[in-house]
Order: C-alpha cells, then structure tokens, then sequence
C-alpha cells in the first residue's frame, strides 16, 4: 500500500508540473494569467511565480524595445522631412498688389501688398503680381528714407509681374513709389 501512495503523490506531482507548463504556455500566447487547475505545492508555487515573473519581465523588455523603435522611426521621419525641406531648393513665393491699393485705404488693415510681410529662405525669390487696374512699383526702402536700391520693379503695369531672389538673410522693406502708403516687408532667414 505504502508504494501506491508514492504512486500517487509522483502522479500528482505530475499532473501539477504538466499544469503549470500549460498555464505558462497559454500565458505566453495570449498574454493572459491562467488560473492552475489543481492545488500545487508550495515548491511548485514558487517556480511558477519565478516563470511568471521572467514572462512579464520579457514582456516589459519587448515593449520598451518596440517604443525605442517606434521612437527611432519617428525621428528618422523627422530628419528626412528637415533633409527634404533643406534640398527642396529655391521657392517661388507670390505677393499680390490689392486691387484697388492705387487709393487710400489699404494701408489701415495693411493689406496693399498680399501678403504685406512675408518669410522665406536665402536664395527664394519672390515675385509681385499688379492685379490691380492701377500701375505700381516695388522698391526696396521705405516712404520716410526713400529707394534702398537694392531692387527696383520700375513702373509695373496692371497685368505685370517683377521677381527678385534673395540671396543674403535680412529684412527688406519695400513701398510703391507712387503710392507711398503701400508699404510691404520681406524678411529672409
């Protein structure tokens, strides 16, 4: 009799390994705690809290390894959208004469040049359309000190247009000469 209960203990102890390596294995799938099926040992306790703490131990590891990647991602993305934006070359920037700008008025919600301040990068241009039905200029300088002379669209005809590319960093104020209150800005970086 004696031999059949070491039998059955070796048995139950068994039966109670083969449960915790289930549990462990269906954890590990689908991320969830499985609940043992029978009381185990003390001993066998103390293992499966062991394995359960490797598990989500590894689990943690892998989740921050995932975020450092996703964080890699995302500044590489950053850095090929500053390259792209960098080795975009020159732009084209358009500023319209308002119509109607040849008489008073457009001055007091500073819309006589559209739009009147604008900011772009070393070697863009900028290029003035007159859509108005009156002739305008485009000087550099400003109504109070007269002509900087550092560009100069001469008398522009409605219709027309007049490009300048700035190549040095600054800001360069602009009016009409004709119209003294049109009055505009280009600040380059």
């Amino acid at each position: 009799m004696v031999s059949i209960d070491k039998a059955a203990i070796v048995f139950s102890i068994a039966i109670a390994l083969v449960g915790v390596a289930v549990a462990a294995v269906g954890s590990s799938a689908d991320n969830s705690p499985a609940a043992p099926s029978q009381q185990m040992s003390s001993m066998n306790t103390d293992a499966a809290e062991k394995a359960a703490a490797e598990r989500a131990a590894a689990r943690a590891d892998a989740a921050a390894a995932n975020a450092a990647a996703a964080n890699a991602a995302a500044d590489a993305a950053d850095a090929a959208a500053a390259d792209s934006v960098a080795t975009a070359g020159p732009q084209l920037h358009i500023v319209e004469t308002a119509m109607g700008s040849g008489a008073p008025g457009c001055e007091t919600s500073n819309a006589c040049y559209l739009p009147a301040d604008i900011t772009i990068s070393i070697g863009d241009t900028v290029q003035w359309n007159n859509v108005d039905k009156a002739a305008h200029t485009v000087s550099g300088g400003n109504p109070a000190d007269g002509p900087s002379g550092v560009f100069d669209s001469s008398l522009l005809m409605a219709g027309l247009e007049y490009s300048f590319t700035f190549n040095d960093a600054g800001n360069y104020d602009y009016f009409c000469m004709v119209h003294p209150w049109m009055t505009g800005s280009v600040t380059v970086n």
